[in-house]
């Protein structure tokens, strides 16, 4: 009976031990796997998506926008009136060519110009007029950008559904300023039989877009038309036009890839014939062993 007793408790302390035992290799394997996966994922920003590949020049851009809109020491941004029209929040070309030749190092007006352009091929600064996205050192207007449209804060793929709003919308309005272009008429044209199945909703929401637009000030009005249409003109370009938001696959890929970590220490002998460069070798004993090379011949 005693011999029963001893057998029994063997066997559930074995079982018991084997169990732990088991249980501990189970957390060793786990905690392996999350480290080896923590080693090799991907750089992600808050938002849990892998940097864009423009994110530091994005960030230098946005610096200098900043300052450029600052009250003391910015550009200044004023309604203009003329004898048929007023075009409320802007500045002149020749004026924001002026400011980053004063303030930033700049050698000549022309590179000037050129830093000015490429706040505004990044879609930092919209024309007033036509669809250029570039800046030219004389007297035609332009605006800031809205900071919620800048391109670091705007998503990686924008959905159609959002164009086919907007283009639905300047077709409810109905004013002349809005008119559609040729290209963007028949960008429409093609949106309303790729979305026919939702076109519903389409029609929705910018009717519903179109009523709260039309209760704001005609100033206020014009500036988020025109801070609008520079976004899209940024993002759904008109045929032909030199597009700074495009993004080499081979940057993006690389951007994506997990970093792979080194399995071995930076200090391991390289195996080869050579000499290892971790071991120092001075002039005189590689000439040395040159010589006793020579010797033996």
């Amino acid at each position: 009976m005693q011999q029963q007793q001893t057998q029994a408790a063997c066997s559930s302390g074995s079982a018991g031990s084997s169990s732990s035992s088991s249980a501990t290799s189970t957390s060793v394997m786990r905690h392996h796997a999350r480290h080896a996966k923590a080693k090799t994922a991907p750089v992600t920003t808050e938002a849990g998506r892998p940097p864009h590949p423009n994110a530091y020049q994005w960030s230098r851009l946005e610096r200098l926008l900043e300052r450029l809109q600052q009250e003391d020491a910015g550009i200044s941004v004023r309604t203009v009136k003329s004898f048929m029209s007023c075009q409320p929040s802007c500045f002149t070309g020749s004026e924001l060519c002026g400011w980053l030749l004063r303030n930033t190092d700049a050698e000549d007006a022309q590179e000037a110009c050129h830093v000015a352009s490429m706040l505004a091929a990044h879609g930092y600064i919209i024309p007033v007029e036509g669809t250029a996205l570039v800046v030219r050192n004389d007297s035609s207007y332009y605006r800031f950008q809205t900071p919620c449209l800048w391109p670091s804060k705007s998503p990686d793929r924008l959905d159609n559904t959002d164009y086919a709003v907007y283009l639905c919308k300047r077709t409810l309005l109905n004013k002349q300023r809005l008119e559609l272009a040729n290209y963007e008429a028949e960008n429409l044209a093609r949106l309303q039989r790729l979305l026919s199945h939702k076109w519903e909703f389409i029609y929705l929401q910018a009717e519903a877009e179109a009523k709260v637009d039309r209760k704001l000030e005609r100033l206020e009005r014009m500036v988020l038309e025109s801070q609008e249409r520079g976004f899209w003109l940024l993002y759904r370009p008109p045929p032909g036009a030199v597009v700074a938001t495009e993004v080499d696959m081979r940057k993006l890929c690389r951007a994506k890839r997990p970093k792979k970590v080194a399995t071995r220490p930076a200090t391991f002998p390289i195996p080869s014939g050579r000499l290892s460069p971790v071991e120092p070798c001075e002039p005189a004993a590689k000439a040395d062993k040159l010589r006793q090379a020579l010797a033996r011949r």
